[in-house]
């Protein structure tokens, strides 16, 4: 995830679409913070001024429920905060 977020690498595969903003956010594209990355589905909701994604999320360490965790991923509602940026692969 360090490096991800390093927007002077990987621009060949995963180029920058967006940095602190997710409007031109498309289905597929990586949101990358320090320590974390999910996959963009759709824009859920804004409240007052958090903007929350649905996405998924691999790594979680919350057991299978056969509905939104399976296998180790997590489907969900996230809010987006703070530094982030929007990588979008391109093959």
């Amino acid at each position: 995830c360090r490096d991800l977020v390093d927007t002077t690498r990987f621009k060949d595969i995963l180029p920058v679409v967006g940095v602190k903003d997710a409007s031109n956010a498309k289905k597929g594209d990586l949101i990358v913070w320090k320590h974390h990355v999910i996959i963009f589905e759709e824009m859920t909701q804004k409240v007052k001024n958090d903007l929350y994604v649905t996405a998924w999320w691999a790594g979680t360490r919350q057991k299978d429920n056969g509905d939104n965790i399976r296998n180790n991923v997590i489907y969900g509602k996230y809010k987006l905060s703070g530094d982030f940026i929007v990588r979008r692969p391109t093959k």
